[in-house]
């Protein structure tokens, strides 16, 4: 169901869509029901100061690299999991009904592999799962401290959080690159 917030006389009323109609006559209240009034919050006076614009980012380490994925091209984050031979030996895991192939993010950066005779936590990129050492977690990165990298290569961006440059990969990279 949908809700109207409407803002009237500072207060705060909200009614469901479905049985909001326009009023015919200007500043009457009889379409509120009883004892709505005295229970509507106080609306705010101030408005509060919209956040700098912003994109999430999921922050994750493999090869002795830390590094940043934009999160909504990460399709799920998969708890650590011991990866099984699959056919011609490629190592596959199985997460939501589906058999995924998996690949070694570690090795992809160009650094020690991943994946060893250990559990790793993975990342559903483009259909295949890719193991990392760690993921650090999510954050909001405000676009100010983003700068766009060269197109077309594995890296699409470099973020400043706390001052430190973490490079921000092509998820599609990693899924091949992997």
């Amino acid at each position: 169901n949908l809700l109207a917030v409407l803002r009237l006389e500072g207060r705060l009323i909200g009614l469901g869509c479905a049985e909001l109609r326009p009023d015919p006559a200007a500043g009457d209240t009889a379409w509120l029901p009883e004892g709505a009034w005295a229970l509507a919050p106080l609306a705010p006076s101030v408005v509060t100061q919209l956040e700098p614009p912003s994109l999430p980012l999921l922050f994750c380490t493999a090869g002795g690299t830390r590094f940043a994925l934009p999160a909504l091209e990460v399709e799920a984050v998969l708890p650590p999991l011991l990866p099984v031979a699959g056919p011609d030996q490629v190592r596959i895991v199985a997460h939501r009904g589906q058999v995924l192939p998996v690949f070694d993010a570690g090795l992809a950066l160009g650094g020690p592999a991943v994946l060893g005779g250990d559990a790793a936590p993975m990342l559903r990129l483009g259909g295949v799962a890719v193991a990392v050492a760690a993921v650090e977690g999510l954050r909001r990165v405000p676009l100010s401290a983003i700068s766009a990298a060269n197109a077309g290569s594995a890296m699409r961006a470099v973020c400043w959080p706390a001052g430190v440059a973490v490079p921000v990969l092509d998820p599609i990279w990693l899924a091949r690159g992997a």
